[in-house]
């Protein structure tokens, strides 16, 4: 692993190079593939600053993700449950990709629940905003939102993650990314009553 630039100086530069590091190690890996000396040797740090600094794997590996979806929740801003939202929020989401690849491995690995977050702002937050649609008028009722939430989540993922097979599957090879993002929003926002 070749180090990716000066040799950090203090503790939050530290701190933030072995962050930048493990995020691109991790997310590019998988967390079981990559070791604390991996990590030291990207960030360009002694191997015993990672754990005075974090503790074990297990906490780096949630100081990354935490840092990972605080750029996402920040970037995404206040949540609105309607297709302009969504649009916009899976377009920023998509070029997170250490997140959501990150969040995949993991996930596929078996290991998620409570691994990496106790909590999950964006989903709780998009919850709320449809739950206050529903009793708006503004989305169908008769829909759970967690269920809704829930489907929405799974189709951005799904998208993420496998979205050249699923549109190879579908007939649809070759198509945009962005245009079967925006296809399948369409579908999804006329399901719930958008």
């Amino acid at each position: 692993m070749a180090p990716t630039g000066k040799k950090p100086i203090g503790r939050e530069a530290v701190r933030a190079a072995v962050i930048k590091a493990a995020a691109e190690l991790f997310s590019a890996n998988g967390v079981e593939a990559v070791s604390v000396r991996d990590i030291a040797a990207r960030a360009n740090v002694n191997y015993g600053l990672i754990h005075r600094h974090f503790g074990t794997k297990e906490n780096l590996l949630r100081e990354v993700h935490n840092t990972l979806l605080e750029r996402l929740r920040t970037a995404v801003g206040s949540v609105s449950f309607d297709r302009d939202w969504f649009t916009e929020a899976f377009k920023t989401i998509q070029g997170h990709e250490q997140l959501w690849r990150l969040e995949a491995l993991i996930g596929l690995g078996g290991k998620y629940e409570g691994r990496i977050q106790s909590g999950f702002p964006i989903m709780e937050d998009m919850v709320a905003a449809a739950e206050r649609a529903q009793a708006e008028g503004r989305l169908r009722n008769g829909i759970d939102p967690k269920v809704m939430v829930a489907a929405l989540e799974a189709m951005a993922m799904g998208m993420l993650v496998f979205g050249d097979m699923i549109l190879q599957g579908t007939g649809q090879a070759g198509k945009d990314r962005k245009e079967a993002f925006d296809d399948v929003i369409e579908a999804i926002m006329a399901l719930v009553g958008q």
